[in-house]
């Protein structure tokens, strides 16, 4: 989990998507800024609520193309031939459309990276380190030589949760999955983010200056649920524990046969976190 993560420069990012695409290029093994491009008849269906179930299962729902593959190649077609089309497998994709989302989870299906989103859909934040970076690419990859211990401790911890969560929902285990979700991202994660960020803070102040350090204060990011939901905690955690036995059970059928409900994944700034 998170070990390629991909953002979707279609548009601009704002100034705060551009600070969350940053953590994820800093902890990610593997990361690119793509063109996303989404099929039209299959986007047409999902934004005015139609049935997407007859839709060709061979026909990918979204694609991307690789903004680094685009500069080595020296343009989009050239002498060394096209840019490559990819297709997301397991990629952890972030885009501000959430139409490019969903059409990633199913694109992809159940695996670890999309039990790991079920669960952030669902209201479950994973904590991501509170730093981002503005400036000197250089720079950032030093910091992260500087702390590839720490950077791998918690990225160990995500991918453990991931593989978990893939585990049981995949085999139907569905028992008091929200709260155990809850307890390993805050028990397993938020720990080792933290430390991540701790060791940083040590560093060299004029290297984390050349690399345009900058902590959040407002709020812990993390991978969470796009839309905020309010009410008693036992009604959120029956709200939350059904989205995740739908969602799930959705992503686990043949690609034609799953339609998304009305969950979405984002990056955000988490308050509860916060208060842990």
């Amino acid at each position: 989990m998170l070990l390629k993560a991909v953002v979707d420069e279609t548009t601009p990012l704002s100034p705060k998507d551009e600070r969350f695409a940053s953590i994820l290029q800093f902890v990610a093994d593997e990361f690119d800024r793509a063109f996303f491009y989404l099929f039209k008849d299959w986007t047409d269906r999902v934004i005015v609520g139609e049935n997407t179930k007859d839709f060709k299962p061979e026909q990918p729902r979204l694609v991307y193309f690789s903004k680094i593959e685009i500069a080595a190649n020296n343009g989009w077609e050239s002498e060394k031939g096209k840019v490559p089309v990819h297709i997301p497998s397991n990629e952890l994709v972030y885009s501000n459309n959430y139409v490019a989302c969903r059409a990633a989870l199913e694109q992809q299906g159940l695996n670890a990276t999309t039990a790991l989103l079920t669960l952030a859909a669902a209201g479950v934040d994973i904590a991501l380190p509170n730093v981002s970076f503005a400036r000197s690419p250089d720079d950032v990859a030093e910091i992260r030589r500087k702390l590839e211990t720490e950077r791998i401790n918690y990225l160990g911890a995500v991918s453990h949760l991931a593989d978990e969560s893939f585990g049981r929902l995949s085999s139907g285990d569905f028992h008091d999955i929200y709260n155990w979700a809850r307890n390993e991202a805050t028990l397993r994660i938020l720990p080792r983010a933290r430390q991540l960020q701790l060791q940083l803070r040590k560093l060299d102040r004029s290297l984390l200056e050349r690399a345009g350090t900058q902590f959040w204060q407002d709020g812990v990011p993390a991978i969470g649920k796009a839309l905020i939901n309010s009410g008693k905690e036992g009604a959120i955690k029956t709200i939350a524990e059904e989205t995740i036995r739908v969602l799930a059970g959705t992503l686990a059928k043949r690609i034609e046969e799953r339609k998304i409900p009305e969950a979405a994944y984002t990056l955000k700034l988490s308050a509860e976190l916060e208060k842990l």
